[in-house]
């Protein structure tokens, strides 16, 4: 199919039909969706693949389509980011949106083409690239990078978790491969950057405890779950409640957290993994003292104190 795009939710798009690319002679800025073999699909619709004809050439993308119900919030924040001039490279953006009001009404968001997602890294889905400790800080980077921009912009993503941390490329190792983050379906944006409010949703087991209690929570809510992800890296599953638990001394308490058995053996890069647990332990607290993003300021010299001259 041919989709014409705007970056508007209200444009009416112009299917034109169901022909291979061959038979198709697009018009300037319409997409070419192919229906089959989806990227990916879940409860939030399918992802499918796309491109857009620029002259004799063409651009790589994806389409994500969903209901227009389900979209709707998603866009808003999608088109809002997408509009920022300053963008950074960790975050997801968008070509433009359509809606086609036949069919039951799908919702189409056009968006480039990533490579396999931190989950698919963890769980040994791509081949010929192990997990080293330096691929694990380089995504650490990238991860604070998009949360930092976040919070500047006043948004909290509410769903931060390896299934929706997408390298740029297929070729994870290649230099200007970064980490993005995607998929803004219950994220929100606030009055005020550090304004506290009830999230509309997340993934229980990387959500905050303030959003596990049901309280207003504010952009600290992703930095839990940014410490959570590196959690998975680093030992092999989320931080639970066999990893952090309530500590007490008289009628005071506050979350405490004891570092499992890491899921590789340090040795070689113990460096870097003592500085990934010194980072953990001070992002795994209550609210109340745990840092906002851009307060992660020691990451930098944590790291560089951490490195071997080598990889400085």
């Amino acid at each position: 199919r041919t989709i014409s795009t705007m970056a508007t939710a209200d444009f009416q798009p112009t299917i034109v039909g169901n022909a291979s690319d061959d038979e198709v002679t697009p018009m300037p800025s319409c997409w070419i969706v192919s229906p089959q073999a989806p990227l990916g699909q879940g409860s939030f619709g399918a992802v499918l693949a796309a491109y857009l004809p620029v002259g004799s050439a063409r651009i790589a993308g994806a389409c994500k389509v969903q209901s227009i119900a389900d979209g709707k919030d998603e866009s808003a924040v999608q088109m809002y980011l997408s509009h920022d001039a300053f963008l950074p490279p960790v975050l997801l953006w968008s070509f433009g949106e359509s809606i086609c009001r036949e069919h039951g009404g799908l919702h189409f968001t056009f968006v480039p083409k990533m490579g396999p997602s931190l989950d698919d890294l963890l769980e040994g889905e791509v081949a010929d690239c192990p997990f080293t400790a330096e691929l694990a800080w380089t995504c650490t980077f990238d991860i604070l990078t998009a949360l930092i921009h976040l919070e500047q912009m006043g948004v909290i993503h509410s769903d931060v978790k390896p299934a929706n941390l997408l390298f740029s490329s297929a070729d994870i190792t290649a230099p200007d491969t970064t980490l993005v983050l995607a998929d803004f379906g219950v994220s929100m944006i606030l009055k005020q950057p550090r304004e506290q409010v009830h999230t509309m949703g997340c993934t229980p087991m990387f959500a905050s405890p303030e959003q596990m209690m049901g309280v207003k929570v504010d952009t600290r809510a992703d930095v839990w779950a940014f410490a959570s992800t590196l959690h998975c890296i680093w030992f092999g599953r989320e931080a639970g409640d066999a990893d952090v638990f309530r500590a007490g001394n008289g009628h005071k308490h506050w979350l405490e957290w004891r570092p499992p058995k890491p899921l590789h053996s340090p040795t070689e890069s113990f460096p870097l993994y003592a500085a990934a647990v010194e980072l953990l332990r001070s992002l795994l607290v209550d609210q109340g003292k745990r840092s906002f993003a851009s307060e992660i300021s020691s990451l930098d010299s944590l790291v560089n104190s951490s490195l071997p001259t080598s990889f400085h």
